[in-house]
């Protein structure tokens, strides 16, 4: 892998418009871009993790340059040891029914990482209330996001937080099988991760792909495929936004749609699919397709406003969407 590191840098050495020089300020931009990448929402590390990290953020540069090699080994098993314990946290909370007589605020998202462990837990306790909160007021507002919400208690809340519960433990359950894949699948996504970090600390627009990345994007920004007409990035929970529409296309002529909606439900031939319960990739192939189809979409405006739109399935460039 180190080897890939020094293949890299030499090649955007000599291949980039403005190269950098490693020292310890750009040791310092690799360093912040790859916490922001690993736990950019600050739910995974906590200030003694950050302690164990924080002095490697000068000596980057030196690691580059082949003087010592352990950040990337240290970052990427501190991360997957918070990947696993947040993940049985997670697990071990909506495995009972979720009290919500009590006040409760919190700050979203974080600006500072947790003191320890128990308040990351806490964290995680908090974030789940507060999707399932959300998931129940849309659900509440009606099918057309119309319905005012009232502040009185419903009748259902019990099997309505029993049914929410489900849903979004499925949710988390997707989100956390993806992170932590195989232990072998984690590592060689981190040393991708990380070489891109690389690429970033000369510009934002420079990126690194692997031969298969790279094969794949070409036949995506190539091919003549079927389309609704817009691009779609996914955050680190899961959530799907618009982030593109086609000029011309079915969701750019619809008049409906925009960037910053966020996609909630999919219907193709009569079924219909909830957003938050499939992955990224399942949902480019399933709004792609092989033909022509109406498509409708559900989707949550910046207002909040929930709407349905009919949408066709049309042969054009394809938009790839991205992982945020």
């Amino acid at each position: 892998f180190y080897q890939k590191v020094v293949i890299l840098k030499r090649l955007l050495e000599k291949k980039h418009f403005s190269p950098i020089g490693w020292n310890d300020t750009s040791a310092a931009l690799l360093y912040d871009h790859w916490l922001e990448e690993l736990d950019e929402e600050r739910l995974f590390f906590s200030k003694s993790d950050i302690a164990r990290l924080e002095p490697f953020r000068s000596k980057l540069d030196d690691e580059i340059n082949g003087r010592g090699w352990e950040f990337f080994k240290l970052s990427t098993q501190l991360y997957y040891s918070k990947l696993q314990k947040v993940d049985s946290a997670a697990r071990a909370f909506l495995a009972k029914p979720v009290d919500f007589s009590k006040p409760a605020s919190m700050s979203w998202p974080y600006e500072t990482y947790a003191a320890n462990d128990a308040e990351l837990v806490l964290r995680w306790q908090q974030y789940i209330k507060w999707r399932m909160l959300s998931y129940m007021a849309d659900e509440l507002a009606g099918k057309e996001g119309k319905k005012e919400l009232s502040a009185v208690i419903p009748a259902n809340i019990t099997e309505l937080e029993a049914r929410i519960r489900k849903k979004v433990s499925r949710r988390e359950n997707m989100y956390f099988q993806s992170l932590l894949q195989t232990p072998a699948d984690f590592e060689e996504g981190m040393r991708e991760s990380f070489l891109d970090a690389i690429a970033h600390t000369y510009d934002p627009h420079t990126s690194y792909m692997n031969y298969s990345d790279k094969e794949e994007f070409s036949a995506l920004t190539t091919a003549k495929e079927f389309s609704s007409g817009f691009g779609f990035e996914e955050d680190n929970k899961g959530d799907k936004t618009i982030n593109y529409l086609q000029p011309g296309g079915s969701a750019w002529r619809s008049g409906q749609v925009h960037a910053g909606d966020v996609l909630l439900k999919v219907k193709i031939n009569g079924t219909e699919r909830d957003v938050s319960e499939i992955s990224a990739d399942e949902l480019e192939d399933v709004m792609g397709g092989n033909s022509s189809a109406e498509v409708e979409v559900t989707l949550r405006t910046a207002s909040g406003e929930i709407k349905k739109v009919k949408l066709l399935q049309e042969a054009d460039h394809r938009y790839t969407s991205g992982l945020k």
